[in-house]
This record gives C-alpha cells, structure tokens and sequence, in this order.
C-alpha cells in the first residue's frame, strides 16, 4: 500500500509541477478512454521534500488508527469451520471447476471432465469452429502480429490520436499470452442446462485493438433511435406510451448464437456503406476506412485456444 500510494501521490505532483511551469492544463482523466497504466515514477529528489514528510506522517497515522502496536488485525470469518474447508478443498481440487452461471445466477461446481466434455462438444461443431494445429495457429498469429503493427504504423501520422498510439504500442509491450482464451458459463435456467460458450479477448493481442474500435463506435450506437441505456431507461419510456391491450401486444425476441451466425464479408460489406453514407456515421467519416481495417482484422482473426487445442 505505501509504495502504491507514494508512486500516485509523487508522481500526480511531479507532473503538476512540470505542467504549471509549461504554462499548459492538466489532462483530467477519464478510465473509459484508452490507458495503460506505467510503472514509471518519479525520482525522490525531484519531489518536494515537504511532500515527503506529509506524506509518510499520513501514512504511520493511517497506520496507527488501523494497526494499533503495529499488528495486522485478523477479521473473524463468518463461515464455520466445514464450510471453510469446503471451500479449500474446491479451490484445489483437481476432479471440480467453479465456473459463473447464465444471467449472473452464481458460481456452479461441475466435475471437470464433464466442463472439458461440454466445451469439447461446441468446438467439434466444424460449421462454426476450425481446429487448427500448435504450428498452424504459430503462424497464424504470426500474421495477425504483422497485420496489427502494419495498421498501427501506417495510421500513426495521419490517423492515429498520439495518445491512441501510444495506447496501442504500450499495450501490445504488455501483452505475454497472445491469444485468446475459450470457455463457458452454464445456462442453468435451462432444464437440461446448456453451456453457453465464450471467448475472451482480455489480455490478447487483439484486445487493445478491440478496445480501440469500441471508443470508435460506442458514441455511433448511442445516437441510433433504437438504443436504450438500461431497463430502467426502457420502463421510463413505456409509462410514456398509452398501451390497448385489446390491439397491442409485448413481447422480447432472442438471437442464436448471433456472432457466429454473422456472414463476415457481409457484415463488413454492410459497415462499409453504414460508416461512409449514413449522417449518423457523419464524426467518424474522416476514420471510416481505419475503422473497417481494423474491424477486418478483429472478424477474420479469432484465434483462440483450449487448454492445449487452438
């Protein structure tokens, strides 16, 4: 705690400092935009010396209201001693996973060779999944890296925001396992139980990338007629609306397996056209052709893996 509080204190006063003297306003930030946190810090003796003291008087006071005879309080559980050796026996053990139930209904405990069983059983669908071998999905990220770097380098002068470039490079320099990670939740709701499958992009190559275009195409979808923030935002709107219940009738539609049921060419095809022509698209005409590159790459790319299938 001492050394993260004294790295964001030292460091939010070193670059006040430097911007008061430049005569230039701080950027206020903001955690939705693109940002990589740096490990770079200040040295102590660019830090006023005052600041110092303050800091580390705050800190031991902090300490003595919190840790009195500087000891670490120890919470008493509010689970009993079976339960609690529930929970280390699960945590460790080899024949059971935890995985999140569907609509956010909790965590579930299924026997491991029926989780890989179930994952096995989506990824054997050949009209939606290609298995592909260690050295084909080698090469193929191998591409994909190329590809990334391409788009980023032609679009870094004249393009490109340089705070959105140096996103873009400081969060490839951090990534350490390049793909992307499959598996499921459990659709408990459903009798018998379905595994709803995902792949997560967090920490891929392609993250980065994603969450680019997100920030591109996020304030496009909030501008569309049919977009609603919340439910609660959807039950303010339907008090607005006088319903004949002899004449009107409510009802919810769901997609199957929406993603994968997309034509990419189509899909990319259709973009083309939405970005370029529709007055909706009008603040993101001057990026349309960046945004549909980098589209491309996400939507033909997905490689990911399964334990030790690709």
């Amino acid at each position: 705690m001492d050394s993260r509080f004294r790295r964001d204190l030292y460091t939010k006063a070193f670059f006040i400092g430097n911007a008061e003297e430049k005569g230039e306003e701080e950027k206020e930030w903001n955690p939705k935009t693109l940002f990589i946190r740096s490990d770079w810090k200040p040295d102590d003796q660019l830090v006023p010396g005052e600041l110092r003291a303050i800091s580390s008087l705050f800190l031991r006071r902090i300490k003595e209201a919190f840790l009195p005879n500087n000891k670490p309080r120890h919470a008493s559980p509010n689970l009993d001693a079976i339960q609690q050796h529930l929970l280390d026996v699960l945590g460790t053990s080899s024949t059971h996973v935890v995985i999140p139930a569907d609509k956010n209904l909790g965590p579930v405990i299924i026997e491991r060779d029926k989780y890989i069983e179930a994952v096995l059983s989506l990824l054997q669908d050949e009209k939606t999944y290609k298995r592909l071998s260690p050295e084909e999905a080698k090469a193929d990220m191998k591409t994909l890296k190329a590809l990334v770097i391409d788009w980023i380098t032609r679009h870094d002068l004249y393009g490109l925001e340089n705070d959105e470039s140096e996103y873009l490079r400081r969060y490839l320099a951090t990534v350490q396992d390049p793909y992307s990670h499959f598996y499921i939740t459990a659709k408990i709701h459903k009798k018998p139980w379905k595994p709803r499958p995902i792949v997560s992009y967090c920490g891929s190559f392609l993250y980065g990338l994603g969450k680019w275009i997100d920030t591109q195409l996020q304030p496009i979808a909030k501008t569309m007629p049919s977009y609603i923030s919340s439910t609660f935002n959807l039950c303010d709107e339907l008090k607005e609306i006088r319903i004949d219940p002899s004449r009107d009738k409510l009802f919810t539609a769901d997609a199957n397996s929406m993603y994968t049921n997309i034509d990419t060419t189509h899909a990319l095809a259709v973009f083309k056209k939405f970005f370029k022509e529709h007055e909706l698209c009008r603040p993101i005409w001057h990026r349309a052709d960046m945004i549909l590159e980098a589209l491309e790459i996400l939507m033909r790319h997905n490689i990911f893996k399964f334990g030790d299938t690709f």
